[in-house]
């Protein structure tokens, strides 16, 4: 789901009396504080990214959340120069759960499902962009190993896997 279908949903559930507005404002500036100061990268990231990027491979993001925020962390992160597009289902109003949006990104990006590799820390986007042809790896963390193994998706611990992989 977006940033704002799970906002709406909160509403929903909670019954609360507060405007969608006010919540969202609230919630944004808290999230993007997380963003602008506090979420780390995984350990090997900057590594992979430019392994990929001397190997000629292009580098996309694919993010449930605003653009702005993915922007504004990569930036922080010094990773934002390994990345050729960001691409945000917010933005976008489509969701990880719908396979329409890995056809769009690929229609962009001109790519082939079997020739792209997604990594994402979600079950659910996994699935779904495996149905679509792609290549999937789980990034474990909060003890998802079991979910990857149940669904036999490859999983890798940090980046570092990859970059020992593609060398």
């Amino acid at each position: 789901k977006t940033f704002t279908e799970i906002l709406e949903y909160i509403m929903d559930e909670s019954k609360t009396t507060y405007s969608f507005d006010y919540l969202l404002d609230k919630t944004m500036k808290e999230v993007a504080r997380k963003y602008k100061e506090e979420v780390l990268s995984k350990p090997g990231a900057l590594e992979y990214l430019k392994q990929c990027k001397e190997q000629g491979k292009r580098c996309v993001v694919l993010t449930s959340n605003f653009y702005e925020l993915a922007q504004a962390c990569l930036t922080r992160l010094e990773l934002l120069p390994y990345i050729d597009t960001i691409y945000s289902c917010e933005q976008m109003k489509k969701s990880k759960r719908d396979e329409q949006t890995y056809h769009y990104v690929l229609s962009q990006e001109k790519a082939n499902a079997v020739d792209t590799l997604f990594i994402d820390d979600s079950i659910y986007a996994l699935k779904v962009a495996r149905k679509v042809g792609i290549s999937c790896i789980g990034m474990c963390g909060n003890e998802k190993e079991v979910s990857f193994q149940k669904e036999h998706f490859p999983y890798i611990i940090d980046f570092f896997d990859l970059v020992h992989m593609s060398s």
